[in-house]
């Protein structure tokens, strides 16, 4: 019958506290294991906005629903990474529940500019 030896528990320890070690390390950097797995039900897409007007602090609850209802998705949030006012453009990302029916590649590859980011008022549903 074999038996534990002192060898044994150092080892046992050893990965215990290297287990540890990198639990602790992933939560203090914020990182969860499910964060971005296929199981997440908050999904992000990029994308060019060409109605300047609701980009507004007045005017979240109009970008919202307009968002919602041109992509045919429920917009949880949303974030403004720059605004061009020559263009009339703005480049957002925006983070939506993730739809039963799974159509929302087709939605981020149908159209593409330049800069590799869908335009938003080209996207047909």
């Amino acid at each position: 019958m074999p038996y534990i030896n002192s060898e044994h528990i150092i080892i046992i320890a050893s990965f215990a506290f290297n287990l540890i070690t990198i639990i602790i390390v992933l939560k203090i950097k914020g990182i969860s294991i499910y964060k971005r797995s296929f199981f997440s039900k908050t999904k992000r897409l990029e994308l060019v906005y060409e109605k300047i007007e609701n980009i507004h602090t007045k005017e979240e609850a109009a970008l919202k629903k307009d968002l919602s209802n041109r992509l045919g998705i429920e917009v949880i949030g949303y974030q403004i990474h720059s605004i061009d006012f020559l263009k009339d453009i703005a480049e957002l990302t925006v983070f939506y529940k993730k739809p039963k029916m799974l159509f929302t590649m087709e939605i981020a590859d149908y159209h593409e500019n330049s800069e590799n980011k869908p335009i938003l008022n080209e996207i047909k549903i």
